[in-house]
Formats: structure tokens, C-alpha cells, sequence
């Protein structure tokens, strides 16, 4: 739709909205549409910077598809400190979400604990990981020095 800030001139259209500077063209009886932020963006916005390029970008190009929280790595990691109320300890952390961890490893949880706001990372079996920067990435660590230093 155009407004009174449009202009159209031989087949070609802008217009300005401050929000946003959108301007197309006609070619062979199809209209091309660019789009740009006329101000800095944010990745939630990101979608539509991908149009200024002629591309269509979708919330799956660029948010990763959502997974439910797994609680079960936490519980068996916990389970070897807390025995039987390993899932009452489980209720001070939060779960994170998923990184990336070792190759030959997959995914890793991560967790944080609601007091003390340290993260523990976890693969699918409860073994511990953590980030070091000298590597580059996760490491595997003693679990129980990992939920300890989580703790305290």
C-alpha cells in the first residue's frame, strides 16, 4: 500500500516510514521488494534485513527450533551426591539450554543453580563438562567436582 510518503516513478516505488526505507521494482510483470531498517535492528528483526538482500528469511533461519528442558542428566549427576532427593536438589537449578560440546560427545545441558548463579554442563549421561578457553570448548571434568564447585 502507498502512502502520501511514497513515490512511484517508471514502474519503480519507495517508500519511507522512518522505521523502515522499502522500495521495489516491476520486472516482467513481478514486483521485487527490498526492504531496510532505516535504524540499527535486532536479531529479533533480523528476518526482515534478510529481504533487503532479495531473500526471504523465516524465524527457523534464524532462531534454532525449540527443545523441551532435560532434567535427567542433572538427576543422575545429583543422584550420586543426594541419593533419593536428587530431584528435590534439581529444583535449584534452571535449565539453560543446549550447547554444543565435544565431538564425539553431541549436545551438552547446562544448568544453572538459582543461589550461587554457576553453571554446570552435562551430557546426556550426567558426565560434567566445562568451557576452557585455552581449548576452545568443553572438556570433560570430575562430576563431583563440577557439582560442588556448582554449589558452593
Amino acid at each position: 500500500m502507498l502512502n502520501a510518503q511514497s513515490a512511484v516513478c517508471c514502474g519503480r516505488w519507495a517508500v519511507g516510514c522512518g522505521l523502515w526505507a522499502v522500495s521495489g521494482r516491476r520486472t516482467g510483470g513481478h514486483w521485487y521488494v527490498q526492504t531496510r531498517p532505516a535504524f540499527p535492528v535486532t536479531i529479533r528483526d533480523a528476518r526482515f534485513v534478510g529481504a533487503s538482500s532479495g531473500q526471504i528469511m523465516h524465524d527457523a533461519d534464524i532462531f534454532p527450533q525449540y527443545q523441551p528442558p532435560d532434567w535427567s542428566p542433572l538427576q543422575k549427576a545429583l543422584a550420586v551426591v543426594f541419593g533419593t532427593a536428587a530431584s528435590e536438589a534439581a529444583a535449584a537449578f534452571w535449565f539453560v539450554g543446549f550447547v554444543e560440546g565435544p565431538v564425539d560427545v553431541g549436545e551438552l545441558r547446562v544448568y544453572e543453580h538459582s543461589t550461587t548463579r554457576r553453571q554446570l554442563a552435562l551430557d546426556r549421561d550426567g558426565s560434567a563438562y566445562r568451557w576452557l578457553d585455552e581449548v576452545g570448548g568443553y572438556v570433560r571434568v570430575d562430576e563431583e567436582l563440577a557439582l560442588i564447585e556448582a554449589l558452593r
